[in-house]
């Protein structure tokens, strides 16, 4: 992301690639690989190549926090060290071209001012208060991972008479806070 920002990546022209849907393995591999967040479970996954090598991948899925849309867009990225220019907006348009209905998606505003959704035809409807998650002091997790009900099965010292966040301390994790998410929808 800093090299992008400071344009010391490999710039490949969209309309130079090919698109292509792939399987779930195919996109975990990819979106751990490049993408900050990881992989997440979806339904259609949607790669632009360049020969057999994957250069960017979007990914859709049914909406995990708003069911009142039809699908989310669940992650974009470029592979590391380069930008595919027009490749949001090529493999978005590959989608609704295939797909109706309407797609929410979101930026998080630590690291995205939402620019790409806005040049794309998306409008920003709202922004959220900020979230938090987990921190062991080496990796970050999603509060998700660790919601009151699944602790007992994932710590080491669990006591039910305590809140989540008073169990994560006592297992040795830190509160973080991020920055709010800005969320956009087309459709």
């Amino acid at each position: 992301m800093i090299a992008g920002k400071l344009g010391k990546t490999t710039k490949i022209m969209a309309r130079k690639t090919m698109i292509e849907c792939v399987e779930s393995q195919t996109a975990r591999k990819f979106f751990e690989e490049n993408h900050i967040q990881g992989f997440v479970g979806g339904i259609e996954y949607i790669a632009l190549k360049t020969g057999d090598e994957i250069v960017a991948m979007m990914s859709f899925g049914r909406p995990r926090f708003n069911k009142s849309y039809d699908y989310e867009l669940l992650r974009f990225a470029n592979k590391l060290s380069t930008t595919v220019v027009g490749g949001f907006s090529k493999l978005l348009k590959h989608f609704m071209s295939r797909n109706s209905g309407t797609i929410v998606s979101y930026a998080d505003r630590s690291r995205s001012n939402g620019n790409v959704y806005i040049k794309n035809g998306f409008e920003l409807v709202s922004t959220t208060e900020p979230g938090y998650g987990y921190t062991d002091g080496e990796c970050l997790y999603s509060r998700h991972e660790f919601q009151k009900h699944k602790l007992e099965s994932k710590l080491k010292v669990y006591d039910a008479g305590l809140t989540e966040e008073e169990n994560m301390f006592a297992n040795k994790y830190r509160k973080y806070f991020d920055c709010g998410q800005l969320v956009f929808q087309i459709g």
